[in-house]
This record gives C-alpha cells, sequence and structure tokens, in this order.
C-alpha cells in the first residue's frame, strides 16, 4: 500500500508532523528508487536494442556475401555443363517478425 495513502486512510491529526514528514519523505525515496530502477532497466534494453541490432547487420552483410558467392558457382556448372540443384537460400525467408 501506498505509504501517503496509508497516512491519507487515518485521521490527519492523530500523526504529528515529524512522522507525517518521514512518512513522506520514505514515499519519495521509495518513487525515486523506483524511477532510478525503471531507468536503469530501459537504458539495459535500450543497449541490448542496439547490441541486437548490429548483430543482424552484419549477418545480413554475410548473408549478402555469401549469396554473392554462389553466382560465379552457379555460372561454372553451367558454363560445364554439371547438374546442380539451385540453391533456395533467400534472406526474406528467415526473417521472423
Amino acid at each position: 500500500m501506498n505509504i501517503l495513502q496509508f497516512v491519507a486512510q487515518g485521521d490527519a491529526l492523530s500523526h504529528d508532523p515529524y512522522t507525517a514528514l518521514a512518512l513522506a519523505r520514505a514515499s519519495c525515496d521509495t518513487l525515486l528508487s523506483e524511477h532510478n530502477l525503471a531507468q536503469f532497466r530501459l537504458e539495459k534494453c535500450q543497449h541490448l536494442l542496439g547490441v541486437l541490432q548490429d548483430a543482424v547487420e552484419q549477418t545480413q552483410v554475410h548473408f549478402h556475401n555469401a549469396n554473392a558467392q554462389i553466382g560465379p558457382i552457379l555460372y561454372f556448372f553451367q558454363q560445364h555443363r554439371l547438374p546442380f540443384e539451385a540453391p533456395t537460400c533467400n534472406l526474406n525467408s528467415f526473417l521472423v517478425l
């Protein structure tokens, strides 16, 4: 239960001013701690998102480089009339959103 709500439920005159101030400060300290924790978690998630975005971009570059190497190999097979099965590897087929 929120400390301020707890205090408000009682008779305001039943709490001396020092107790009310201590409870208000404790409530503010708690809220500040909750804010700091939420901010930390947000920054951690933003960092992880950046790492994951970098990983996606890096894998896309590697995929396109690997895919570019397939063309000359297929050309070699065609020129020498060698049987082959055309690759069906497509980056879009791996995208799961």
